[in-house]
């Protein structure tokens, strides 16, 4: 039976694909097409950017939103004020507010590590149902088709659109329902908290990828996850002997 194979849960940002600067590059972007005097920083984009979105507050739920509109128009404020931070007049702010959502979902926005399209299509091809979890801005189907990889996903759940951000368990338990309840499941994500800890309240193993952590399982890169999986399947196979 379908719902019998196994499930992967992937976490987008910096383990599908480099993340940390795409805010910041869109408004960069912006910056230099209509307001080329004001000249910051990524850096300093960013830190004008730190409050207002949805997952600067996880433990908030926002089930109220259930459209891409009214994702972009609940989070409209958070752009004018990080704009007005970074210099710029309050009516400009407003209209180049209006510009971030088609910027920043712009093909060539985003990009995947080498190893993510091999690891995908090993694990598609040895059996594995895939599937995308992240925090992340409705869009991120079209996102993943623009890469190429949407195709690979049973399903793509975004926190925009699921009223939850992660490590919410709510979400968790929402893609669990949606896979059929998988008798074996994994989360690969590079964030600590919201990936490792949020899948492990959940019940749902997890992989720390790309980076260093308090996680018992690691890989720094994709392509050793096979390894990794494989053995530790086998090992809780002959523990449960």
């Amino acid at each position: 039976m379908k719902d019998s194979a196994p499930v992967i849960f992937w976490d987008f940002h910096g383990t599908l694909s480099p993340g940390g600067w795409d805010w910041a590059e869109t408004f960069q972007d912006i910056l230099e097409m209509h307001a080329p005097n004001i000249c910051r920083s990524q850096q300093e984009i960013n830190d004008c950017l730190q409050e207002g979105f949805p997952w600067h507050t996880p433990d908030q739920e926002h089930l109220h939103i259930t459209t891409a509109d009214e994702w972009w128009s609940e989070y409209f404020g958070a752009f004018v004020r990080g704009l007005n931070r970074l210099g710029l007049e309050s009516n400009q702010s407003i209209k180049l507010a209006g510009l971030v959502r088609r910027s920043y979902i712009a093909k060539g926005r985003f990009q995947a590590f080498s190893d993510t399209l091999p690891t995908l299509e090993y694990f598609r091809d040895s059996g594995w149902r895939l599937a995308v979890l992240s925090n992340h801005v409705p869009e991120l189907e079209k996102i993943l088709t623009d890469l190429n990889l949407s195709g690979l996903f049973e399903n793509i759940f975004t926190s925009a659109l699921c009223g939850f951000e992660k490590p919410r368990i709510e979400l968790f338990e929402h893609a669990l329902q949606s896979m059929g309840f998988p008798q074996r499941c994994w989360m690969i994500g590079d964030d600590p908290i919201a990936d490792i800890w949020g899948a492990n309240n959940a019940g749902i193993p997890a992989v720390l990828a790309r980076r260093d952590g308090p996680s018992m399982l690691k890989v720094s890169r994709l392509d050793k996850l096979p390894t990794v999986l494989t053995e530790t399947n086998r090992i809780r196979a002959v523990a449960a002997l």
